[in-house]
C-alpha cells in the first residue's frame, strides 16, 4: 500500500470466523520500511520500521457472499508513496521522455492516481480516485474496500470499517 519501495520488516497472520458464523476473517498485521531511505538498523534489523498496517479480509458465507479489504493504519510513513500527482515528487524523477519512474528506474502508472488503488492484476481499477495520492493516511484512519462474490466491482470508501 502507498506503492513506494517498501520493504516488508515484519508479518504476522491469524484467522477466525465471526461469532455469528457469517464471516470467514483473515488478520494480517504488516510492518514495512521505506527501502532506500529507511537504511538504519534498529533491534538488529537492517531497517527502520516507516509504518504499520492492520488489514482484514473479509468474506461472506451466507447471502450474497461479497467480499470486504479493510485497511487500518496503525502508523503512517512519512512518504506518501508514487501517484501520478504532480505535486508528489520522485527520488529517480524523470526518463529522457519525461515519463515518471520509482526508485528502480521503472515507469510509474501515468493512469494511476492514487497509490490505494486496487488492482486486478494487470491494472489498476481506479476506485480509490485521488485519494491519499499526496499523503499517507494518517494514523487511525481506516480505509473500506468492498466487492461482489466474484472480485470484479468493487467500490472504495475512505473513513469506513466493517463492524464484524
Amino acid at each position: 500500500m502507498g506503492n513506494y519501495d517498501r520493504l516488508c520488516s515484519g508479518i504476522h497472520s491469524s484467522n477466525y470466523i465471526s461469532t455469528d458464523s457469517n464471516f470467514n476473517i483473515t488478520k494480517i498485521v504488516v510492518s514495512f520500511s521505506n527501502y532506500y531511505t529507511d537504511t538504519a538498523a534498529i533491534n538488529g534489523a537492517n531497517y527502520l520500521t516507516a509504518g504499520k498496517l492492520q488489514i482484514r479480509l473479509i468474506r461472506e458465507n451466507t447471502g450474497y457472499k461479497r467480499q470486504w479489504v479493510e485497511v487500518g493504519v496503525v502508523s503512517a510513513p512519512s512518504s506518501p508513496g508514487y501517484s501520478n500527482n504532480p505535486s508528489v515528487s520522485y527520488p529517480s524523477g524523470t526518463d529522457s521522455s519525461g515519463n515518471k519512474q520509482d526508485t528502480n528506474g521503472q515507469p510509474i502508472d501515468p493512469t494511476k492516481s492514487s497509490p490505494w488503488d486496487i488492482t486486478d492484476g494487470t491494472r489498476f481499477l481506479q476506485i480509490a480516485g485521488n485519494q491519499y495520492s499526496t499523503a499517507f493516511p494518517v494514523e487511525g484512519t481506516t480505509i473500506l474496500y468492498e466487492s461482489d462474490m466474484s472480485g470484479t466491482i468493487w467500490k472504495f470508501t475512505p473513513n469506513a470499517y466493517l463492524p464484524v
